[in-house]
């Protein structure tokens, strides 16, 4: 009969959780993983003796190198993460572009709520200092000058007038 010890026993289950996690993440991640962890590995076991040259660290040097390797893998394991998701996520071509679009798509519709707002406060905006010495303020004119050409001037008469009876407003 085979009888496992507490050490087979967690093996078994972190390489099942291992795994399960590679099935569901997928190839390509797991390739991204497994770079993460042997450069953290790598790079923390050959850090891990210079801060104790370099702080003079004279008791027990098996304690500090232990120490120097777990917060060194530690850095670098979280730093290698954070690039690769960075990476993944830049250059994944449907995240990236979605992505890109969406950014200009943004400031377009700031500067077009920017033309906007121009346009409802422009007697108000027009003499202060703030705007007469902005960098941008040219372009918000000229756009609020194209976009008012679009537009048409609205007959702010008609407007004064104007009112809704309460009963319309409800069915």
């Amino acid at each position: 009969m085979i009888t496992f010890s507490i050490f087979d026993v967690v093996f078994f289950i972190l390489l099942a959780i291992f795994g399960l996690r590679g099935f569901f993440k997928g190839f390509l991640k797991e390739i991204f993983s497994f770079i993460i962890w042997v450069s953290s590995l790598a790079l923390a076991w050959g850090l891990r003796q210079f801060p104790i040259e370099l702080l003079n660290i004279n008791s027990s040097m098996l304690l500090a190198e232990t120490f120097f390797f777990i917060l060194f893998f530690i850095i670098f394991f979280i730093l290698l993460v954070l690039i690769f998701k960075v990476i993944s996520f830049a250059f994944n071509p449907k995240t990236f572009i979605s992505n890109v679009i969406g950014f200009f798509l943004g400031l377009i519709k700031f500067y077009i709520f920017t033309i906007i707002l121009f346009l409802s406060a422009d007697e108000y905006i027009i003499d202060k200092y703030w705007w007469n010495s902005s960098i941008v303020s040219p372009y918000i004119y000229n756009s609020s000058i194209l976009i008012g050409n679009i537009i048409g001037e609205i007959p702010m008469e008609d407007l004064d007038n104007f009112a809704i009876e309460p009963s319309k407003l409800v069915d």
